[in-house]
């Protein structure tokens, strides 16, 4: 099966964890995040160039900072809470979350097959148009409307990157920054399993270690094949485009798994069906 061509993408990842957590900001803008109950004491103490913050952890390590390059220092306890949600021009409504990093996402996969500004986005289903098509198109996992809710379509990236926006009026697809700014909030300790849904009706088993505590309510709606009228992981996979091309055959992507914790991203044929998240503006 000709699938996608594989990039290598580099990613940035910040420490974390669930809960209450103690967040270091330093001067370049990276956020550490550390358990509070992972915490035995800080203390500061001076070496021959700088004078340094020390994380006493619970493991016996201390994690040193110098205090020239450290910002601010906060607690916070969770990740998220529930934003109000938007409509598309077609009356359907999608929850939201509003990250503690300021972004606000959607909690349900786009649904819609109109552009915001009114255009249709063309629902074709065999698979010499979505080949060859430099266009944006939408289906439904094997082209059956039962899987619209919940798994919303299935669209090329073309239509993720259409000027004419596919998301609501004040919110826009998912840009390859948009996703690693997420990640980056909510950082490498079981990514994946923190952004997929609990529930074991869409999930297969073993569904590894979901607990949707970032509230991402990520879902498996499987994908499209761009060279044939195949449709495949259903169940196993939730796939999602970015806005942002990767290179003129490709665009980048994030992938959630029922058999990983991870969240992977990389980049696909420009021409497979992913499903779509939004952010508002």
């Amino acid at each position: 099966m000709k699938f996608a061509i594989i990039c290598l993408m580099p990613l940035f990842f910040l420490k974390t964890n669930a809960q209450v957590r103690m967040n270091l900001f330093t001067q370049s803008g990276y956020v550490w995040q550390f358990p509070t109950d992972s915490i035995d004491s800080l203390n500061f103490s001076l070496d021959t160039n700088n004078s340094l913050l020390n994380i006493h952890k619970h493991n016996g390590n201390i994690a040193q900072f110098p205090l020239n390059l450290i910002d601010s220092i906060n607690h916070r306890f969770g990740f998220y809470s529930v934003g109000n949600g938007i409509s598309d021009s077609e009356g359907n409504h999608y929850n939201s979350i509003i990250l503690n990093n300021g972004q606000e996402w959607t909690t349900e996969n786009l649904r819609t097959s109109t552009y915001s500004n009114g255009d249709s986005i063309l629902n074709l289903i065999d698979s010499m148009s979505w080949e060859n098509s430099t266009v944006g198109l939408w289906c439904y996992y094997n082209n059956d409307v039962q899987f619209n809710i919940p798994y919303g379509k299935l669209y090329n990236w073309y239509t993720a990157a259409d000027v004419r926006n596919a998301c609501p009026i004040g919110w826009h697809v998912a840009t390859n920054w948009d996703w690693q700014l997420l990640t980056n909030y909510l950082g490498t300790i079981n990514l994946g399993g923190l952004m997929k849904s609990i529930d074991s009706t869409y999930w297969q088993s073993p569904n590894l270690n979901a607990t949707n505590e970032s509230g991402f309510s990520g879902l498996p709606g499987g994908t499209r094949s761009g060279t044939s009228n195949n449709f495949y992981y259903l169940g196993q996979t939730g796939i999602w485009w970015s806005s942002t091309q990767a290179t003129t055959l490709t665009g980048w992507y994030r992938l959630l798994s029922f058999n990983s914790n991870n969240l992977h991203g990389s980049c696909f044929n420009k021409n497979l069906g992913l499903s779509i998240r939004c952010v508002k503006d």
